[in-house]
């Protein structure tokens, strides 16, 4: 989906997005400050209401989507920011876009060359975390997405990958200082 700063077309598009089952919703280089009551709702409710575009007709949507904002730096509300998994990438390059030497050029054809492997893998750490006997993470659970943080986190620790969110008490400082709101995660 494209970036709309009316609320009305957002919630049309997103509504008609919903409808049609996605894997993923992905909302690409968002720009300005992103404070929306609507993404923050799906992001925590798992039900989205929505108008069918044409008609006076509500529909309730199971939301399974997963749900990716991309953004350059973004400035967030906290409502926002409490939701969101940042994920910072340092290029060490003036134009990152010019970059090259990566160890899978096109990534994405890689990825769908070796999409069962990859899968593969992940069931692979999940099990061993589960035979293990789904040790908890050391980290704190994240508000209203407690299983996930308990969850991600264990198995990303019993991989040896330890300190789920760490970089999230730094975003949210960075969102909205209008409305601050006490710590919240590991």
């Amino acid at each position: 989906m494209g970036e709309t700063r009316d609320s009305n077309e957002f919630a049309q598009q997103l509504t008609a997005c919903l409808m049609s089952g996605p894997v993923a919703l992905v909302v690409d280089n968002l720009n300005g400050k992103l404070d929306s009551g609507i993404l923050a709702g799906i992001a925590t409710a798992g039900v989205y209401r929505g108008r069918i575009l044409g008609r006076s007709e509500m529909v309730d949507l199971k939301i399974r989507a997963l749900l990716v904002l991309t953004a350059n730096n973004p400035q967030t509300s906290n409502q926002i920011a409490r939701r969101c998994l940042p994920i910072r990438i340092v290029p060490n390059s003036e134009n990152p876009y010019l970059r090259d030497g990566f160890k899978q050029p096109d990534l994405k054809a890689y990825v769908d060359a070796n999409r069962a492997g990859l899968v593969g893998a992940g069931l692979l750490l999940a099990r061993a975390w589960t035979a293990a006997g789904c040790p908890a993470p050391k980290c704190k659970t994240l508000g209203s997405f407690e299983n996930w943080s308990r969850v991600i986190g264990g198995i990303l620790e019993h991989s040896g990958v330890p300190g789920l969110m760490t970089n999230a008490q730094d975003f949210y400082a960075a969102s909205d200082t209008d409305n601050p709101s006490p710590d919240f995660l590991c």
